[in-house]
């Protein structure tokens, strides 16, 4: 210990037990990581790894569907975070507790006892290092270009080869690689093998958590789900209540409009008690577990959740009334599925706002995109559904900036498409406003509008330069209506098939609901 220079990390050892019931090894179902127990939260370096976003393994998994030959496969790399050489040595002590008699006397360890703890120097990387993640994908990506694969030029966790047919999003260690030749994929499996130990999945029927299964009869379809997700994060851990006998078919109760009225919608004020620490923290885990969920699968839910966050800072009783529904909602509708099937690989965008829907007089904007010009309408690669920052005057400037927020989002989509090989037409954005539709295309001139110039005017210039394609369709055929505000039960069960495919089989839920 006197000769650890000054300023130098010091971390304790912090052991984490992990437990992987389904890991094929038996040995390896439980096992014990040592991490580097005190995160520097001033570290001074870079620490910011890319990992691919879930719009980048959709537009992916569209791709594969859309060529009818091409599979999907992943890999995984074992210990990824280990063995990186460190910028600088750091130091950790171990207490003697977690070290047995035997290993003591293997590595004649009593001589480095100091204040009943063993001081070992780290020259490499270990878990629990901020740089650990950053320093591992350094290490990866000049691997990577040297056998020919590069990544995106704003997306930087989707990759493509020079010349095979290997594309892949990267997620920390995990790939997702679609691939229309064996050999291009065994290229890609053998760059890897070179440098790291890897475990491939050549039926690429697990990613990320989610369930990936490509049929191709009678006709090509690719479905992703999460079957056990909801079990084992949320109905088991939280020991949810009872199933509700009658059937809960939507996310939020639903407030009636009073139409005609100067204020058709009024939110009462919440004058319930707060909840307590415990109960709080509660809603807010139960919250990020389904926004993952709704991010990959359920995208009906997302809504209703945005919703749910704004008030998780300080939930009350009331917002505890909410959840219990919400996930009422949850029972009612456990296992769900994304189908995509072949398009043209051309991206198609509905925009839609509800006027002064939310709270301080704030207008709620939302977006649904998806691949293909055609109906049927095919598996959404994303939803948007968010609040617009500003208060608009009229419902037109929140039908434009809705418009603008979802123009802006596309942006990276239109990215990876290129990318992947699909050049895009100027890209179908369709909104049910006419005057904003007007304002767009240059058809309205809008008067007063300085506060509309100054913060949604890009679409403007976005349509000079053929980027999109500014349509107009009645509300009714509006795919985004559904994500803007909270409706009548009918209409739930009516609509809800569009977006998503409920899986009959809950076999898997038995003993829970």
């Amino acid at each position: 210990p006197h000769d650890i220079p000054p300023g130098t990390r010091v971390a304790y050892f912090n052991p984490i037990l992990k437990h992987k019931p389904s890991h094929p090894d038996p040995l390896k179902v439980f096992r014990v990581r040592g991490t580097f127990g005190n995160r520097d939260k001033d570290y001074p370096g870079d620490t910011a790894a890319y990992t691919a976003s879930l719009p980048d393994l959709k537009i992916l998994l569209n791709k594969i569907v859309s060529h009818p030959t091409a599979k999907f496969m992943s890999i995984d790399i074992s210990d990824y975070y280990l063995g990186t050489p460190l910028k600088r040595d750091a130091y950790m002590m171990i207490a003697c507790k977690y070290l047995s008699d035997y290993i003591m006397k293997k590595y004649d360890l009593v001589k480095f006892v100091h204040n009943g703890h063993v001081y070992v120097r780290l020259s490499r990387a270990l878990y629990g290092m901020p740089e650990e993640g950053y320093l591992a994908q350094q290490q990866l990506l000049p691997r990577l270009a040297a056998a020919g694969y590069s990544p995106a030029p704003h997306n930087p966790a989707l990759f493509r080869h020079t010349t095979n047919s290997v594309a892949f999003v990267l997620t920390v260690d995990d790939f997702g690689i679609g691939y229309e030749d064996r050999s291009h994929a065994e290229h890609l499996r053998d760059t890897l093998t070179k440098h790291y130990d890897i475990t491939i999945d050549w039926t690429g029927s697990r990613y990320l958590g989610m369930h990936i299964q490509l049929q191709t009869e009678p006709s090509r379809s690719l479905s992703i789900s999460m079957p056990d997700y909801l079990t084992k994060n949320l109905f088991g851990p939280y020991k949810l209540q009872k199933k509700s006998k009658r059937p809960v078919d939507s996310p939020l109760p639903f407030v009636q409009p009073k139409y005609g009225a100067e204020q058709q919608l009024v939110t009462p004020p919440d004058d319930s008690p707060l909840l307590s620490d415990a109960a709080a923290s509660i809603i807010r885990q139960q919250i990020g577990i389904c926004l993952y969920y709704a991010r990959c699968i359920d995208n009906t839910l997302e809504c209703p959740l945005n919703k749910l966050s704004k008030k998780q800072s300080a939930p009350t009783q009331h917002v505890q009334e909410l959840v219990d529904h919400f996930l009422q909602y949850l029972l009612w509708h456990p296992t769900t599925s994304i189908v995509f099937k072949p398009s043209n690989m051309q991206l198609s965008i509905h925009s839609d706002a509800s006027y002064l829907s939310e709270p301080g007089s704030h207008s709620r904007a939302a977006g649904v995109y998806w691949m293909g010009t055609n109906l049927p309408f095919n598996g959404p690669i994303d939803v948007l559904t968010t609040t617009i920052k500003v208060v608009v005057s009229a419902a037109s400037e929140a039908e434009y900036g809705a418009a603008f927020l979802n123009a802006t989002h596309a942006i990276p989509f239109i990215s990876a498409l290129n990318f992947l090989g699909h050049p895009q037409q100027p890209v179908p954005l369709t909104m049910d406003n006419q005057v904003a539709w007007g304002i767009v295309n240059g058809k309205v001139k809008a008067k007063q509008s300085k506060a509309m110039c100054m913060r949604f005017h890009w679409l403007k210039d976005r349509e000079a330069q053929k980027q999109f394609k500014f349509l107009w369709d009645r509300g009714s055929d509006n795919l985004a209506d559904y994500f803007t505000k909270i409706h009548p039960v009918a209409h739930y069960r009516d609509v809800r098939s569009t977006y998503v495919t409920d899986i009959p089989d809950v076999s898997h839920l038995e003993g829970v609901l």
